[in-house]
């Protein structure tokens, strides 16, 4: 992905940031509908299948021209493990524990956790994996934003998701925060192998069709198997709309945040982006009735720290 660091004063720098701000409301959107899906009682694999078959139905045509007349565009064989390898983990362990973690704990410790393991893990493997640069600022953000988790995970457990027996919560609470951290690593992993694809010339739309690819041809044919048939037919008119919008508004996101850096610094994207840490604690509260603890307030504040401090470096984190 190309950051074309514009000068401060640019006034394309402020539509950048503009972009930036609609794919945090555009992502937020997204999460609020996975989350009353989630609340619904739907499948987690047909939720996220679903979802993710919007992308590919509008994205995938423009691919397949793309690859047929632009030879250099198209992966290798190793790109296409990796990315396919990268599909799996995002989509079976990632996405599907999204779901789950946001039916139980809800959407406002799910989101900072999740975004907090991400950037963690993004900065760790990137160091690892691409010899990125980890500086000192980056350091003690990925701190904060570990302490932020621990902040996060002692105030969630006030939330109790509608359908989850309150005898039973604190076995569901410890299993949604882990899947949390690992649905964020398993982000952090996937951005590492779309930085990876970006640096081979592989286009990003055909890096997301793949991923996006997995999800739908992996999860759905496992939820009817799993469901029936009948669940194409059971599923309610509101859950279709639920999860077309969540694809829909999961596909703006990703357009309009790689416009939005497109025309601005990686440092202004990400501090605009984090705005979403907030909108989800408010949603949450006002939307889905999630109680607000002091140890979450306080866990969702260091997750926005943490952000914007390991924003302040160069590299790119998302």
């Amino acid at each position: 992905m190309d950051n074309l660091s514009p000068n401060k004063y640019s006034p394309h720098a402020s539509r950048g940031i503009l972009f930036c701000a609609l794919a945090a409301i555009f992502y937020t959107g997204a999460n609020t509908a996975v989350t009353e899906l989630g609340r619904l009682g739907l499948h987690e694999f047909w939720i996220v299948g679903i979802k993710e078959s919007i992308t590919v139905l509008l994205l995938a045509p423009w691919c397949m021209m793309r690859m047929l007349h632009h030879k250099e565009s198209r992966p290798d064989a190793r790109m296409w493990a990796i990315l396919l390898g990268a599909g799996l983990l995002t989509q079976l362990f990632g996405n599907v524990g999204y779901v789950y973690s946001l039916k139980v704990i809800g959407l406002a410790a799910t989101i900072p956790i999740v975004f907090a393991s991400m950037l963690v893990m993004t900065a760790l493997f990137g160091r690892l994996l691409l010899s990125e640069k980890v500086t000192i600022r980056s350091m003690a953000a990925i701190a904060m934003l570990v302490v932020a988790i621990c902040f996060i995970t002692s105030g969630s457990d006030q939330v109790v998701g509608p359908l989850v027996e309150k005898s039973l919560f604190p076995a569901y609470r410890g299993l949604a925060i882990l899947s949390s951290c690992v649905t964020g690593v398993c982000f952090g992993l996937m951005s590492i192998a779309v930085r990876h694809a970006m640096n081979r010339n592989v286009d990003k739309p055909i890096v997301m069709v793949i991923i996006t690819g997995v999800g739908f041809f992996l999860l759905v044919p496992a939820a009817l198997y799993q469901e029936g048939t009948e669940l194409v037919t059971e599923t309610t008119t509101v859950q279709w709309s639920w999860m077309i919008s969540a694809g829909i508004f999961n596909l703006a996101a990703f357009f309009f945040l790689n416009k939005g850096l497109e025309l601005t610094r990686v440092i202004h994207a990400n501090i605009t982006t984090s705005s979403q840490i907030a909108m989800a604690a408010v949603l949450g509260l006002l939307m889905f009735h999630e109680p607000l603890s002091t140890p979450l307030i306080i866990g969702v504040m260091l997750t926005i720290i943490g952000v914007l401090l390991i924003g302040g470096d160069e590299g790119e984190i998302m």
